[in-house]
């Protein structure tokens, strides 16, 4: 004869084997014995209850990622100063952004911009780049590098540009010097 099954404190069930034996039968959801270490007991755990009603659907999601754009130029570029790179090997996925040659199109919003390059010059001297938007050197996205005389450095930087209204942006050699550009990359994506 069996005793009552009894709830403990930890919410496992014990089931008596008899009133008078100090061993209990525990028993899982699929009718085995397990061992709870709360309580350094075997329980019997009652059956599982049905899955309840799936909710609703929830609102979709927003894709912040509207339009973004990847540029690419392996060639030797010589650039004097105040000249632009010309971007080729162009990848664009929506209307935000737009390229003709060294200019690239922005429609208003605030885009993350990343550029990298390898620069060379024949004398030793100061390096420098900039994202121009509307004609403007963007001064987050500066670079300045010391080049060796014949020699190669690597330049890069990233940035937010925020323009209100549609605009043109070019990467420029800002320095006093001529160089020669290679392997150039940029980048942007369209964040607000």
């Amino acid at each position: 004869m069996f005793g009552n099954n009894k709830t403990l404190s930890c919410g496992c069930r014990v089931k008596t084997i008899c009133p008078c034996c100090v061993q209990s039968q525990y028993q899982s959801s699929n009718l085995e014995p397990f061992f709870c270490p709360r309580l350094k007991t075997y329980v019997l755990r009652g059956p599982r209850g049905f899955t309840g009603p799936r909710g609703l659907q929830g609102m979709p999601g927003v894709n912040s990622i509207t339009s973004f754009a990847s540029f690419a130029s392996l060639a030797l570029q010589p650039l004097t100063p105040n000249a632009d790179v010309l971007l080729s090997s162009v990848i664009i996925h929506g209307t935000a952004i737009t390229h003709s040659g060294t200019n690239i199109g922005l429609g208003a919003g605030s885009y993350l911009v990343v550029y990298n390059l390898d620069v060379s010059q024949q004398l030793e001297g100061s390096v420098t780049f900039s994202l121009i938007v509307n004609n403007t050197s963007n001064s987050n996205s500066q670079v300045e590098a010391l080049a060796p005389a014949g020699g190669m450095v690597a330049m890069g930087a990233n940035t937010i540009v925020n323009v209100a209204n549609n605009s043109t942006m070019t990467l420029r050699n800002i320095g006093s010097q001529s160089v020669t550009a290679q392997n150039v990359s940029l980048s942007i994506l369209k964040i607000a």
